[in-house]
């Protein structure tokens, strides 16, 4: 086994570094900065293993400072911040999530940035109340990268200096925006009722309530199953949280923005409506169902159906009619409301089938409800 000499990033610069079998380097192949081993070196050749299980041969002469670079230890072992990494390229970057994802720390810092990765299950003990008390008594960094360290930062901020705080949560699709924004405000509205001086037993206020329970709402008129997400989030939305001066919310708001109107009436092939048009066929009650002409499943109205999918195992779109129901929203006692959603329903029927026997038996049964304006 003959060692070779590969560049190495160092604090002080570019520095050769000599590499044996075993020693983790950057392999530039076809583009790519690929995490790899030495898994072999002789005077003639080396032979290197990806992370991705791919073996890589090349030919001393191949060797130069764009093909190998000695990895630094710092990529090698994973850090908390990747404003600490020595070396600040984006394979570096992707590397160290990954090495973090694998270990279940699907947060990482990148100075006051919080990077999070979608872990697609629960991580048991990640965000109970032991989590919430533990980062309530910590500045940030003095804990591993959380999202309740950057919820408490600005409620410290906020009621400490009386400055005005803003959070940016973005990603794409099925990142995590949605399950971020509830975590945030779950924290917040435990510091909010600690700040009070409530008695553990009476810890839940109208207010903080209310913040709670919007989000189901919110997903049931606004969210839809995509290709890439069975709970997307089809808008924007701006939330405004009002502090007394000390530390308590006193109200708020929700702003919504960019709702994706088109998707009312086309889909794309694999993906839904809006959750809210097949919670209420889920729902409702038959005699509901009769008096606004919605007796038969999704499958059957073309707005509902005409993407091919009507269902999915991971929704229960019953179970989101009972929350939004028990949540005080008149779905049907509130007639504005209820006939509403079964207008589009049915109004993508008389489009679908203009001639068909259907829009005709709609039609002379609207006809026959002289009480239907």
């Amino acid at each position: 086994m003959t060692p070779i000499q590969v560049l190495c990033p160092d604090a002080n610069g570019i520095v050769l570094a000599i590499v044996l079998q075993g020693a983790r380097v950057w392999l530039r192949h076809k583009e790519q900065l690929l995490p790899s081993t030495v898994s072999s070196c002789d005077d003639s050749s080396l032979v290197l293993t990806t992370d991705y299980g791919k073996v890589i041969y090349l030919q001393r002469a191949e060797l130069n400072r764009e093909t190998v670079c000695a990895m630094h230890p710092s990529s090698t072992h994973g850090v908390e911040d990747m404003s600490t990494l020595a070396e600040l390229h984006e394979a570096a970057i992707m590397h160290n999530l990954f090495l973090r994802y694998q270990r279940d720390n699907i947060y990482t810092n990148i100075g006051s940035i919080l990077a999070a990765v979608n872990p697609y299950k629960q991580i048991a003990g990640l965000y109970d109340g032991t989590a919430v008390d533990l980062y309530s008594k910590h500045q940030m960094g003095e804990l591993p990268p959380h999202i309740f360290a950057v919820a408490n930062e600005c409620y410290r901020c906020l009621w400490k200096r009386h400055d005005s705080q803003c959070v940016l949560i973005s990603g794409e699709s099925g990142a995590g925006k949605t399950e971020s924004t509830k975590l945030l405000l779950k924290f917040l509205s435990v510091m909010s009722q600690n700040s009070a001086g409530t008695p553990l037993s009476e810890r839940t206020t109208r207010v903080e309530q209310a913040l709670i329970q919007s989000s189901p709402i919110m997903e049931a008129f606004g969210n839809a199953k995509t290709v890439y997400n069975n709970n997307s989030s089809r808008f924007g939305k701006f939330i405004q949280l009002h502090f007394s001066q000390n530390g308590n919310i006193q109200g708020g708001c929700i702003i919504d923005y960019l709702l994706e109107k088109n998707r009312v009436v086309r889909q794309n092939p694999g993906e839904r409506n809006y959750h809210i048009f097949y919670a209420l066929l889920a729902g409702a009650d038959k005699d509901h169902r009769d008096m606004y002409f919605l007796s038969e499943g999704p499958e059957s109205y073309h707005y509902l159906s005409q993407s091919g999918c009507v269902q999915d195992s991971s929704l229960d779109d019953k179970q989101l009619f009972d929350s939004v129901m028990k949540l005080g929203v008149g779905l049907i006692n509130e007639e504005s409301r209820f006939p509403k959603g079964t207008d589009y329903t049915l109004l993508g029927e008389t489009a679908a089938d203009t001639l068909g026997e259907r829009r005709n038996a709609v039609v002379a049964k609207m006809k026959a409800e002289p009480e239907l304006n």
